[in-house]
Formats: C-alpha cells, sequence, structure tokens
C-alpha cells in the first residue's frame, strides 16, 4: 500500500530577495526528484542588477497524465497574484475522463503582453509537444490571441469563452432578442439551429452580427466544433476552477508558490490514484449513471455523440430496446476506466526540506523585479461581476425618506412630515462621455402610458413634473420653519423654492426701511396640482408708508 505524501517540507522565507534568490537551488530540485521535467527561470538586466521576470514549471508526471489518459484539450488564463509582486499567475489545467480538473502546468510573469504569452506558450509546447485534436480554450485577450497562432505553427483548434464574448457584447448591444438567441445559438449542435437563432438576431441588428465577426474570430459555437477532443465545453471555466484552486496561496513569494502548488498536485495525484485502483469495469460509474439517466429523455440532439464521445438519447434508446447490444460499447476510450488510471499512474515525488537543495553556484546576485504598490490596502480577492454572484455597487439609504440608491444631502422626493428637511436643490448634472450602447427593442413591446393621480386621491403620489424657479440662494432651515410657522398643515414637499434675496441684501433694505419680511403663502398637496403641471407661489411684498 502507498503511503501518503508528506506535506508542508518546505520553509517558507518572509524575504522576497531569498525566495527569488533560492529559485535556481529549486530548479535543480525539482530535476533531481522528478527527472523530465521542465523548469525554466528567465532574468534581465536593468540598470546593474540582474532581476527575476518570470519562472515556468512542468512536472513530468503531470504531462504524462494529459498525454496518455485526458482528452486533448487546455483551458488557459491567468490571475492575479497578492503578494509584494503583482504578477500574473498563468496556468494550462485538462480535464480528465471524470470531468475533473487535472493541472498540466504553471508559470508566473509580470503582466499579460504578448512577449509573456508567447513565452508561456512556447514552454508549453516544448513541454507537451502537438497532440492530435489539440484544443486550446481561452478568453478574449489580445495578447494570448497572437501568441497561440505564432506558437502553434500547425493547426490547433483556439476556442473562445462564451461568458467573456456575452460580457464584451453587452456592453455595445443589448436587447430581448439576444437574451433569447445568443447562448442557444452557441450551445446549437446542428449547423441549421445555429442560423435560426443568427438569423433572427441578423435580422433586428446586423450591426452585432458584424461586431461579432470582427472582433470575435474564434470558434465559439458548438456545431464548429471538431469531433478529436470528445470536449463541447463553450466556457473556459475549467481554467478559472484552477484560479480558485489556489486562491490562498497567490500571496506566496515566487519559489513558495511553485513549491506549495507542487504538494497540492502531489497531493492530488495521490488521491486520484487511490480512488482509481478501487474503480472496477469498463466505463466510470459517472459517466455510466450519466448514459442510463439520459437514455428515460425522449430529446434528441444530432451530432452531440460525434463532440463529446458519449450516446446521445435516440442512440440509447436503440441500443437499449435490442438484446446483445451494450452501452460501454459505444462510448469513447476518453472516459474508460484504464484510461482514467494511466492519468494517474505516474506520481509526483516529495522534494527535502530547503536548507538540503543544491547549493547552485552563483555567478551573479539574482534579485527580485522591481515592486509597483497600488495606493491603499492590498486586496486578496477581486470584484466580482453579477454575472458570477457579485453584488454590485453597496446601495446606501437616505435618512430623510428612507429609500435606497441617494443620501439624504441630494433627496428629492416626497416626504408628508411636518418635521421632515426640506428637499436638496437641483444641482447641474455632470455631462459624461458614454459608450454608444445599441438597445434593439422587442417586436411587441409597447410604450405604456403614464397614469396622472386623481383628485380622489389626495396623498398619490404625483409625477415628477414639479419645477422650481432659479434661486441665488438655497432655502434655509430658519426660512421653511418661518413657513410652517404660518401654515403648519403644509406638507414639506409641497414648498416650492422662491426667489428671495439674500441675507445680506434683506439686512441692508432693512435698516433703510424699503422693505418688510416677505409673506409666502404655500398652497395644499391637492391645490398644488392643476391639470399635472405645476403652479408657481407667489410673494406679496408691501413697502412702509
Amino acid at each position: 500500500m502507498e503511503e501518503p505524501p508528506p506535506r508542508f517540507l518546505t520553509h517558507f522565507p518572509r524575504e522576497p530577495r531569498r525566495s527569488v534568490m533560492g529559485s535556481r537551488s529549486f530548479k535543480a530540485e525539482v530535476e533531481k526528484t522528478n527527472p523530465g521535467s521542465l523548469v525554466d527561470i528567465e532574468y534581465e538586466k536593468v540598470g546593474k542588477k540582474m532581476r527575476f521576470t518570470r519562472m515556468f514549471v512542468a512536472l513530468k508526471s503531470c504531462v504524462d497524465g494529459f498525454l496518455n489518459g485526458c482528452r486533448p484539450f487546455l483551458g488557459v488564463d491567468s490571475t492575479h497574484l497578492t503578494g509584494k509582486w503583482k504578477g500574473q499567475l498563468a496556468s494550462a489545467t485538462a480535464i480528465d475522463g471524470n470531468n475533473w480538473m487535472f493541472p498540466v502546468c504553471h508559470g508566473v510573469f509580470g503582466s499579460e503582453t504578448t512577449d509573456n504569452w508567447e513565452w508561456f506558450f512556447s514552454r508549453l509546447h516544448q513541454a507537451i509537444g502537438s497532440p492530435l485534436g489539440l484544443v486550446i480554450s481561452t478568453d478574449a485577450g489580445k495578447g494570448i490571441d497572437s501568441a497561440i497562432t505564432k506558437v502553434f505553427k500547425n493547426w490547433v483548434e483556439h476556442r473562445e469563452c462564451m461568458r467573456h464574448l456575452v460580457a464584451n457584447f453587452q456592453k455595445r448591444f443589448r436587447g430581448e432578442v439576444f437574451e433569447k438567441h445568443l447562448w442557444p445559438a452557441c450551445r446549437a449542435y446542428q449547423r441549421h439551429r445555429f442560423e435560426e437563432h443568427y438569423n433572427l438576431m441578423y435580422e433586428a441588428c446586423p450591426e452585432a452580427m458584424k461586431w461579432i465577426h470582427n472582433t470575435h474570430k474564434h470558434l465559439w459555437t458548438r456545431h464548429l466544433f471538431s469531433e478529436a477532443s470528445k470536449c463541447d465545453y463553450v466556457t473556459n471555466n475549467i481554467a478559472e476552477t484552477f484560479n480558485g484552486w489556489v486562491t490562498y496561496e497567490k500571496s506566496l513569494h515566487v519559489v513558495d508558490l511553485m513549491d506549495r502548488i507542487r504538494q497540492m498536485e502531489m497531493d492530488k495525484m495521490f488521491l486520484r490514484r487511490k480512488i482509481a485502483r478501487k474503480l472496477e469495469g469498463k466505463i466510470l460509474p459517472k459517466v455510466m449513471k450519466e448514459l442510463n439517466t439520459r437514455s428515460r429523455g425522449l430529446k434528441y440532439v444530432w451530432r452531440r455523440w460525434q463532440v463529446t464521445g458519449l450516446p446521445c438519447t435516440h442512440t440509447l434508446c436503440i441500443i437499449t430496446s435490442f438484446r446483445g447490444y451494450n452501452i460501454e460499447d459505444y462510448v469513447h476510450e476518453y472516459y474508460y476506466v484504464a484510461k482514467f488510471k494511466k492519468a494517474y499512474e505516474k506520481s509526483v515525488k516529495p522534494m527535502t526540506d530547503r536548507k538540503q537543495w543544491p547549493k547552485m553556484d552563483p555567478r551573479f546576485k539574482l534579485w527580485p523585479p522591481i515592486l509597483k504598490r497600488a495606493a491603499g490596502r492590498p486586496r486578496e480577492r477581486r470584484y466580482k461581476s453579477v454575472a458570477e454572484g457579485g453584488t454590485g455597487k453597496r446601495s446606501t439609504r437616505c435618512k430623510r425618506c428612507r429609500q435606497l440608491g441617494h443620501m439624504e444631502k441630494t433627496c428629492n422626493e416626497y416626504v408628508y412630515e411636518s418635521n421632515a428637511p426640506p428637499p436638496a436643490p437641483p444641482k447641474p448634472k455632470r455631462k459624461r462621455a458614454k459608450k454608444n450602447v445599441t438597445v434593439v427593442p422587442s417586436s411587441s413591446a409597447t410604450n405604456p402610458i403614464q397614469e396622472q393621480p386623481s383628485l380622489d386621491e389626495p396623498f398619490a403620489t404625483p409625477p415628477r413634473t414639479i419645477t422650481s424657479v432659479s434661486t441665488p440662494s438655497p432655502m434655509t432651515r430658519s426660512m421653511s420653519r418661518r413657513l410652517l410657522q404660518q401654515n403648519p398643515s403644509t406638507p414639506t414637499r409641497a414648498i416650492t423654492h422662491v426667489q428671495t434675496p439674500s441675507p445680506m441684501t434683506r439686512r441692508l433694505l432693512e435698516f433703510e426701511g424699503s422693505i418688510e419680511p416677505v409673506a409666502c403663502e404655500a398652497l395644499s398637496p391637492v391645490a398644488f396640482m392643476e391639470k399635472g403641471k405645476a403652479k408657481k407661489l407667489k410673494v406679496v411684498r408691501s413697502k412702509k408708508e
């Protein structure tokens, strides 16, 4: 019986300089304990110092498991590091026969540039070669787009994540027709099904479909997927799974991060190999359970069998209706138990303690990269969008009207309380340049008619048609208190702004004896609205005799 691998054998230093200086010792130890692994370290000269730039690690057991037991599908993505060095952790993740995540390789570099992605894919190509029917799924990045085409010169199927495509699409085009037909067009296995949804969107807005063809030129619909990879994924969620797997390790230094990921891969390979030894039969149990559940349905999807390698519902009904036929004979070999065992056949060998690593001859002193720290406290988790389950913007509650979305000093809502503060004066809105968003209306949409409140309902909220006269100075609380003392039954919202002199001007005029205090008559909410329009209040002034 194989013993579980030891955990946390490495002592993590606190200084990033010591961590970077130990990168060459880490490479020598990995090549010693796991022969055939690929570890590449690059640096550049900045001023008079040699500084670390990027690093790539591909363990031999992970590469062999991908080539021998997994489907030729790789999800490539990068995530931000949360330590002192704000770099990127890139990874290439595969899928085994049980639809589980299988890490193949990973690396770190400064930022997502074309040069860094070309370097990462060149090392990936050096590690795995060019398997038959290889599929690489990425997001909608410009640097990663050109890097795949330049490195993998032989034909490689490049798929684009549909979730990122939809997010970019909704920034420019919106409408009910896209909500109903964009995702179904992506999931269609047949060409005529795809064209049914596509033509409806093209008739509604031809510019939207032209934008997709010009900016997203890679495969994003299933009817164009090849039949060699036996994987019909339209998103890059398998790469996001790896990013979530290393969430709490991204704050470590470079060598400590690489060693910790190696330990996590060693534990996962041991656990999966332990599960594989208990499996019996020809097909994986999870796959057979899914096929038995699907055989009870009546919906037939043509070409699904060719793309996924699993019989469709129509084929399952025919197989189960005749004697002598077995479902296991019509499942692709990627879902065999023997293939699953080959994926986890080799183990990741443990390494010694950091103090026992080989002492490499330092021809020069390797310095860490130049740190660029942003203002404020560094975040360990990124903001999630609404599509990913995020809450979006934080909502505030007004203390005056108890409604969400604004504050007390900017509140202009109706409040029927005598002790409520007056409404805020209107502020000029800032004009900001917005993106041109094309909204395609649906054919059944009609313009609803806004109903006006009747006089029979005196406390109904009137429409927002109240206009205020521009005043050189806003109404203060003392002025509103004087008006309430004259007519205490008047609601706060029924008082409109009137043009009054400033306090300094009033004092000068009263001193000269040419004006008396202003008397203002306020109206009730019922009499205030006449034929849906606002009525201005009159100001009565009288001179002294």
